[in-house]
């Protein structure tokens, strides 16, 4: 039995495989033939759908996200609030008013030139470089301190909104102040 098996197999060998090589070249261009059909249908269904989620809107100008509503509106009431109330946005504007747009400015360099005063000192070098890497190593905390806080959830908003409103209080301290020096000028008061 296993010799005329044998005997079988070695006469139709050549037709099965010439038939599985048939099979497997039908099922490659069968499948290649899924593959356009698959991509044609992914484009046509392409075509119909929005670019994106926000299509809409763009298309009606609506898309609002460039203005970062949930950071400006409260930055710019507080902003307001702080430029008609009493406060340090009040104290540089009545500074400025009064000794000059360079009188913020003239603060810092007081104790500048007093920093300078002390390095001329004996002791003051030593004092100097003390309160220099100090100032350093008090700066690298706050500053990896701060970048840490910028990334957490609820607390880097709260500090976005304060650099967002710091901007707009010096936004609107410059409209006010231009605005003054015109109404100042046109009516001379």
């Amino acid at each position: 039995m296993r010799d005329e098996l044998r005997d079988t197999w070695d006469e139709t060998r050549g037709e099965v495989r010439e038939a599985a090589g048939d099979v497997g070249r039908s099922a490659h261009q069968n499948f290649e033939q899924a593959l356009e059909v698959g991509a044609m249908i992914g484009d046509a269904i392409a075509d119909r759908l929005p670019p994106g989620p926000t299509a809409a809107a763009q298309k009606k100008g609506l898309d609002l996200r460039w203005l970062h509503l949930k950071l400006n509106i409260p930055a710019v009431i507080i902003a307001g609030a702080a430029w008609w109330g009493v406060g340090p946005a009040d104290g540089v504007t009545d500074s400025v008013r009064t000794d000059g747009v360079a009188a913020p400015l003239g603060a810092v360099l007081l104790f500048v030139l007093l920093a300078g005063a002390l390095m001329l000192l004996p002791f003051g070098s030593a004092l100097t470089s003390a309160v220099a890497h100090l100032v350093t190593a008090l700066s690298g905390v706050l500053w990896r301190g701060l970048a840490r806080a910028w990334r957490a959830p609820y607390l880097g908003y709260l500090l976005r909104l304060v650099v967002v409103t710091v901007l707009w209080v010096v936004i609107i301290g410059f409209v006010r102040l231009v605005w003054r020096a015109l109404l100042t000028w046109l009516t001379g008061v």
